[in-house]
């Protein structure tokens, strides 16, 4: 019976899978935006990060033009977009890492999307994830993963950030995995998309913005008091 069903999920992920709310790009249009970069960062390079935190922060700054609330709307983008980043780039099979990045800005959303290769063992280990975050909430399968983590002092892997986008900024996911043959080997593109509704992220910076300057106003009463 294990047998079976082993076989059947192998056969499966040959085909084609879409998960959540992925919507193909090429098929939206009106959109009041579009940025869109392919880069290549070498297998000897992956350990620096950095190269990662500027691109995200490069387009995070562009698109935080549309918010009112521009420096707290970057902090949010850039971690968003230095996520999607960093998961395409350490899972990608091909030896030099190729990558595609885009953000795409809508009336009332704002579409991420990175694109990469990957060998088959990450796409049946995504696939396998992707069905588990369909089981429960963004925030009891975030709490269940640390109490995992906690068990696991040296893992790699900590399976939180797109979680932590869930969670936080009621970010809405969807995947595609695509087999493909390379030099008959079995790999797959994978589509990683994040739809953030840009209504409830300028209402998000709104609530942490007054939270900050409450904040500023007592520690200045609090300091005026002491001298």
């Amino acid at each position: 019976m294990g047998e079976a069903r082993n076989t059947a999920y192998l056969n499966f992920m040959l085909e084609q899978s879409v998960f959540g709310s992925y919507q193909d790009l090429t098929e939206l249009d009106n959109f009041a935006s579009n940025i869109s970069i392919d880069f290549v960062i070498p297998l000897e390079l992956i350990s620096h990060w950095r190269r990662c935190g500027l691109i995200a922060d490069f387009m995070a700054n562009y698109e935080a033009l549309n918010f009112k609330n521009k420096e707290l709307a970057v902090s949010i983008l850039s971690t968003t977009i230095n996520e999607l980043l960093e998961n395409a780039i350490k899972f990608s099979s091909d030896k030099n890492k190729l990558v595609n990045l885009s953000v795409r800005s809508y009336t009332n959303q704002l579409i991420i999307e990175t694109v990469n290769t990957t060998a088959e063992k990450h796409a049946k280990k995504l696939h396998n994830y992707l069905e588990l975050i369909q089981t429960d909430s963004a925030e009891n399968l975030f709490f269940k993963q640390i109490e995992e983590n906690a068990c696991k002092p040296h893992t790699t892997c900590s399976e939180l950030g797109l979680l932590t986008l869930i969670k936080d900024y009621q970010a809405v996911l969807g995947v595609k995995i695509q087999p493909k043959e390379i030099d008959d080997q079995q790999t797959y593109d994978v589509f990683v998309q994040i739809t953030l509704n840009t209504k409830e992220i300028e209402n998000q910076l709104n609530i942490i913005d007054a939270t900050i300057k409450t904040s500023r106003k007592k520690t200045k009463v609090k300091n005026c008091r002491s001298i």
